[in-house]
């Protein structure tokens, strides 16, 4: 925690952002019923426990994200040489030019269908407005991830809610507050363990 000049309270965010292939879901479709009590999909990411210290008694949230965002080459610790792709102000670069994020942090929230925003936070008033969000209360610490985005998926394959992934964080009380949580860290899909890769779970009872 660096203090800058200006700046008595610091304050330190981090954001997660996924992207699953959803778009294969659409290829069975035809064969399965999205309205079937037994369609589920869960986002899972595994917990990666060093022997630190890890925070408690705290609640991460999922949002679907309103922009595309380009995965780049992975940070440069070195030379910071890292924004040639997504980071806390670019969401992506496209021929060369930097497409920024419509507010620092992928911080722009609202409903479907409104411009200008980098995740969703609510559905269209038309289809009646109701929260996004998934969350998960982690009493521990060092508990796997499991978010059931069954409605987002579903919203997804239907059509009303764009397929650029999803935006994970604190939620935004725990945000802003005076306590540290660091440090919670997931597996993400660089880990040399398969099993601990970030996963989409999707499933569906076709027995007959």
């Amino acid at each position: 925690e660096t203090y800058l000049s200006g700046s008595s309270h610091p304050i330190e965010v981090s954001r997660a952002l996924l992207k699953f292939d959803i778009a294969s879901l659409s290829a069975v479709t035809n064969s399965i019923d999205l309205n079937d009590p037994s369609f589920k999909c869960f986002v899972r990411l595994s917990d990666i426990y060093g022997g630190r210290p890890t925070p408690s008694n705290f609640t991460l949230v999922l949002f679907p994200l309103a922009q595309e965002f380009s995965e780049g080459r992975g940070m440069d610790v070195a030379a910071y040489r890292d924004v040639d792709a997504v980071n806390w102000v670019t969401a992506s670069v496209t021929n060369g030019v930097q497409v920024l994020w419509n507010t620092s942090g992928v911080s722009a929230s609202g409903s479907i269908g409104t411009s200008s925003l980098d995740y969703y936070s609510t559905s269209a008033p038309l289809l009646g407005s109701v929260s996004l969000g998934v969350s998960q209360s982690f009493q521990r610490g060092d508990e796997d991830l499991k978010l059931d985005v069954t409605t987002l998926v579903s919203g997804t394959l239907a059509g009303w809610i764009p397929d650029n992934g999803f935006r994970l964080s604190f939620v935004s009380a725990q945000e802003t507050d005076s306590r540290s949580y660091f440090v919670k860290q997931f597996a993400s899909r660089h880990v040399r363990d398969s099993l601990l890769h970030p996963k989409l779970d999707v499933h569906f009872n076709d027995a007959i």
